[in-house]
């Protein structure tokens, strides 16, 4: 399974967050990814031309669950399409979790032909949510 990276949109709302990690990659203004010019580079030590840096979302989905207490878990996404008979549709950003089990965002309606997209979509919802707090 590869590794997908967190899109330009979701890294520049994990900075604002807070998400100051060490990262071997960082989006440039041109929204291209960059590899950094050092082993690792923190958001708050992006050089010129620079806009955030890039994680994998695996990592980012951690990073929210072990320091924020914040809980990003995609769900498979079944339609009745005749009674009794259920279709795999894709997947849904399903319910994002605080650390009491509280529900800081109700799942949509919205399904995604990808698993990675929904979770893409569900870490700019927690991200949101810090930043709005």
């Amino acid at each position: 399974m590869k590794e997908h990276l967190i899109n330009f949109y979701t890294a520049t709302l994990a900075r604002k967050a807070g998400f100051d990690v060490p990262c071997t990659e960082q989006y440039a203004e041109s929204m291209e990814v960059w590899k950094s010019h050092y082993a690792t580079v923190k958001n708050s030590d992006i050089d010129h031309g620079c806009v955030a840096t890039a994680c994998t979302q695996a990592f980012l989905q951690k990073w929210l669950r072990e320091k924020k207490d914040i809980h990003v878990c995609p769900q498979p996404d079944f339609k009745s399409l005749f009674p009794g008979d259920f279709c795999f549709m894709g997947y849904y950003v399903g319910n994002v979790y605080d650390k009491n089990g509280k529900v800081i965002h109700e799942s949509e309606d919205w399904s995604y032909p990808e698993y990675e997209e929904a979770l893409e979509m569900g870490l700019q919802v927690a991200l949101k949510t810090l930043i709005n707090t």
